[in-house]
């Protein structure tokens, strides 16, 4: 197991620990949380300035993506949910059915 850079951009201080066993890393100068990078990911030295701004920009935009794709993912998956309790509202009354819709409409109602 590698140990992962937890970075504070505000001080540009690394952190290096076992992601696993570590779910939180505070900044051992501010107190506020680091936050998480692979480590493939090359940090620069403290002095490089300009690169640490470049990797919270970079960083910030990928975040944003996947926030972006997770929402996109989301609202496909209600399209699917209705599509679905459509679906099996046309279909004859049984058992499965029945459970299905249920399990469905309980799903959209927490979702929605």
């Amino acid at each position: 197991m590698s140990n992962h850079p937890w970075v504070c951009f505000d001080c540009r201080i690394v952190a290096r620990r076992p992601s696993p066993a570590t779910q939180f890393v505070n900044c051992a100068t501010c107190g506020q949380p680091c936050m998480h990078l692979s480590p493939k990911i090359r940090v620069p030295r403290k002095r490089r300035v300009a690169e640490w701004e470049a990797l919270r920009v970079w960083v910030q935009r990928l975040r944003i993506q996947v926030e972006e794709k997770r929402a996109q993912q989301a609202r496909e998956h209600l399209r699917w949910l209705r599509q679905r309790i459509d679906a099996l509202e046309s279909r004859p009354r049984d058992p499965a059915r029945e459970y299905l819709l249920a399990k469905y409409r309980t799903e959209l109602a927490e979702r929605s």
